[in-house]
């Protein structure tokens, strides 16, 4: 078993497909990484394929092209056969995937649910407070 995990922007709109009670997402993350090329550092890409099973697609769906996001997962080999010719595969298949740029609707939502759930300051001092431990 390898675990892996890292970031990339998405490639290409995700693929989502019903399979009984869950979805499974495949989709594309170009990660970059640098080489050097005639004494000069450069930025090549990685592909990395991605598949992620989930009750909830609503996440993948908004997932956007060009945008950077965090995954964590597993590395597998995927094998099948198409015509009497063998072919294999490496993906990552995800258990955790997040999106690390926020589009400007996100920063909305955050900043009106973080001024709802503020934590009020509770009138008691810290000593006379009991604590559970």
């Amino acid at each position: 078993m390898f675990k892996s995990f890292g970031f990339g922007n998405l490639t290409k709109t995700p693929v989502v497909r019903e399979v009984g009670e869950q979805y499974v997402c495949n989709f594309s993350l170009a990660c970059n990484h640098k080489v050097k090329k005639n004494g000069e550092e450069t930025y090549e890409p990685t592909y990395i394929d991605i598949v992620y099973w989930t009750k909830n697609p609503s996440f993948v769906e908004s997932m956007k092209v060009g945008k950077k996001y965090f995954f964590d997962g597993l590395l597998v080999q995927e094998r099948w056969e198409k015509d009497g010719e063998k072919f294999s595969k490496y993906v990552v298949k995800a258990y955790d995937i997040r999106a690390l740029e926020k589009s400007s609707t996100d920063e909305e939502d955050t900043e009106s649910t973080t001024k709802s759930t503020k934590p009020k300051k509770s009138s008691k001092s810290s000593e006379t407070e009991d604590v559970p431990f």
